[in-house]
């Protein structure tokens, strides 16, 4: 079981495409979200966030949603509702709950987290990765048997929601996370925060290198 070294209690994130939001992440770009139309049906799988992963998302063993990829249930719900939904952490998985339906101690999703949504210009789901902006807070990340988003508990969470913005956070904060998790940066970690010796902390590498840019963010 993977160990998290930052407690974290609700999410707060910052989108790769530089907006930013409390609870939740906006949709780049609109300020409306896009919606299918008509809604999808079927389940499906969603299309990976760029870069590797320590496990395959569409391939987890023990858990209660094997294919972290599959957009299904509440999840297809919260997608039809051009929704961003979240589908797994930084080292490619969510492993909160086990495939008995037990909740793991310990085990909650860690950040960033690939989430996916409808592109009216792309007619398609758009994954990308989400950072969070508060080291005291959970990403809140992980998902049931139904699909619904839960946090570190397995207790039941509304879908995320879009926002104009993060209020603890002002424009030159906000315009440098942007530019840290657009363009990357060098990297030194220390003790718990080291990441394989990572020198380059960025988003579409590594799981260690996109745990160091969530480091620096």
């Amino acid at each position: 079981m993977r160990q998290h070294p930052m407690r974290r209690a609700v999410a707060l994130f910052a989108a790769v495409t530089t907006l930013f939001a409390t609870f939740a992440l906006s949709a780049p770009l609109a300020a409306v979200a896009d919606v299918p139309t008509p809604a999808v049906s079927t389940p499906f799988q969603a299309p990976l966030c760029a870069g590797d992963t320590d496990s395959d998302p569409a391939d987890q063993q023990g858990v209660i949603v094997p294919d972290a990829t599959l957009v299904f249930g509440q999840r297809l719900a919260a997608y039809n509702a051009g929704r961003i939904v979240p589908l797994y952490d930084a080292f490619g998985g969510t492993v909160l709950i086990d495939s008995a339906g037990t909740v793991r101690p310990n085990a909650a999703s860690y950040p960033p987290l690939c989430g996916t949504r409808y592109v009216e210009s792309a007619g398609s789901a758009v994954s990308e990765w989400m950072f969070c902006t508060d080291r005291d807070a959970q990403p809140c990340g992980d998902t049931d048997a139904a699909g619904n988003l839960v946090d570190g508990t397995g207790t039941v969470l509304n879908p995320m929601t879009s926002l104009a913005g993060n209020p603890k956070l002002d424009a030159a904060q906000e315009k440098l996370i942007a530019y840290l998790i657009q363009h990357g940066h060098s990297y030194a970690g220390v003790g718990d925060q080291l990441w394989g010796g990572v020198i380059e902390a960025r988003a579409d590498g590594t799981t260690d290198t996109r745990n160091a840019l969530q480091t620096l963010v």
